[in-house]
């Protein structure tokens, strides 16, 4: 399922990849992935997949890695292109003033008598010293970038390997990873039911209704407090 945020940031301009930029884009979404965590369903489950366990992580953000082209595949200020972080991270006040938060480097820029030109795309102008210094700064950061006539393209990083995205290497890596919690391990008693196995092991996740956890759930209760002896917290 990796393998469609691969393609995802690849393919931007596809009839799915604008589907899911037009749902999960805009509120506080800054990422190079769009997702709204409050829209469940297969695309939440899929841009999750970074975080396989609390102990070791598979951070697919870091693994796709940029060879920048023309800049029409990749996020002026969201995507890593110019230096090791993006543009948001080190200039959050542009970032701010920015209206069209997932713009595309092509977006801003022209190309004059053979030379790279690049200007503040935004509807906000610059209304001060400090905001025109820190544009200055940015250009003169983005001038460094080696922008190509050749479309850009995201490439997947496999130790210090850098290549084509392949679900057979993405697949032995993640067979390596150890995603169970030995904290978190239940011996499975098979003298008592099922039932009561599932029962414990829920226990074991805190994954039981009770009235504390569903008040951290926000479903509105007339106290927390256990309805046997109302002396302690449910």
């Amino acid at each position: 399922m990796i393998k469609w945020v691969f393609r995802f940031k690849n393919e931007p301009s596809s009839l799915w990849a604008r589907f899911i930029t037009a749902i999960h884009d805009g509120g506080r979404c800054h990422s190079f992935i769009p997702l709204i965590s409050s829209i469940g369903g297969v695309w939440k489950s899929i841009v999750n997949l970074g975080r396989i366990s609390q102990n070791q992580s598979f951070n697919v953000q870091e693994r796709i890695v940029l060879k920048l082209g023309n800049g029409r595949k990749t996020l002026f200020w969201l995507d890593v292109w110019a230096g090791d972080r993006p543009l948001r991270e080190l200039f959050p006040n542009l970032y701010d003033l920015e209206s069209e938060k997932r713009c595309y480097v092509s977006e801003r820029y022209t190309i004059h008598q053979g030379s790279i030109e690049w200007f503040w795309g935004s509807s906000n102008s610059l209304l001060n010293a400090n905001q025109t210094g820190k544009w200055a700064e940015c250009i003169s950061l983005v001038r460094n970038a080696d922008i190509q006539t050749c479309p850009d393209v995201w490439l997947w990083k496999s130790g210090s390997e850098v290549d084509d995205y392949m679900v057979s290497t993405v697949r032995a890596e993640l067979d390596h990873i150890d995603t169970i919690n030995e904290t978190k391990v239940l011996k499975w008693l098979h003298w008592i039911p099922k039932k009561v196995n599932c029962f414990l092991w829920r226990v074991v996740l805190d994954r039981i209704a009770t009235r504390e956890a569903l008040l951290i759930r926000r479903i509105s209760l007339p106290s927390t407090q256990c309805i046997f002896c109302n002396n302690t917290v449910e």
